[in-house]
């Protein structure tokens, strides 16, 4: 009798548990739109300025200057103002902390210069140098998941194309050839990323987690 009772628990058990992976079992998130163009352009945000793969907790203090200096370079360039030497814009610590938080939920431990990209740290200020007629890189989101408790991860790919290239970035392949047959955009990388979404001030939004090289 005794046996026959574990057994029932057993399944019971198994039951209740079978219950809970089914709730809680990765399920591809539909989205409009409006949405995958918001993803899109949220990727495309770590693709135009090249930040390189990494794993979670793994993204380097360097790594983090670099995308947001960078990023504000190319996207809110009217929070540089003149400084330094000629040809050099300036922009606050704040602004480069600020964009760190807000696409990786991380703060800069360690300000610094990162001499590779010629970008100087001094005095609470990252200086750069005006650049222009860069390839053109751009990123589209092929699949979201949702893994539970408000992660996700991510199919992305990555394209280039000419720096004069002014098609749409959410477009198709067929689209770009018939714009611009000289100059369609090819695809450079796949990429696996992980997104937590987070809510701060009534607001939610995504931030990376990690970033990871599939071909």
């Amino acid at each position: 009798m005794k046996i026959k009772k574990n057994i029932v628990l057993l399944i019971a058990l198994f039951y209740i548990g079978g219950i809970t992976f089914a709730q809680t079992a990765p399920k591809g998130v539909k989205l409009t739109p409006k949405e995958k163009k918001e993803l899109n352009t949220f990727f495309s945000n770590f693709s135009e300025v090249f930040v390189e793969p990494f794993k979670k907790d793994d993204i380097t203090d360097i790594n983090l200057v670099k995308f947001s200096v960078l990023h504000n370079y190319r996207n809110n360039e009217k929070l540089f103002v003149r400084g330094g030497k000629e040809y050099q814009l300036k922009i606050k610590v704040s602004y480069i902390d600020d964009s760190v938080n807000r696409f990786f939920g991380k703060k800069i431990k360690k300000h610094q210069s990162v001499d590779s990209d010629g970008i100087i740290y001094k005095d609470g200020w990252y200086y750069i140098s005006e650049a222009s007629g860069e390839v053109f890189y751009f990123s589209q989101l092929v699949s979201l998941t949702d893994i539970g408790n408000n992660m996700y991860t991510a199919a992305v790919n990555v394209y280039y194309a000419g720096s004069g290239w002014t098609g749409n970035v959410h477009g198709t392949e067929k689209e770009w050839k018939k714009f611009s047959p000289d100059d369609v955009p090819q695809l450079a990388n796949v990429m696996q990323a992980t997104l937590q979404k987070v809510t701060e001030k009534g607001k939610s939004r995504y931030i990376l987690i990690d970033y990871i090289k599939v071909k």
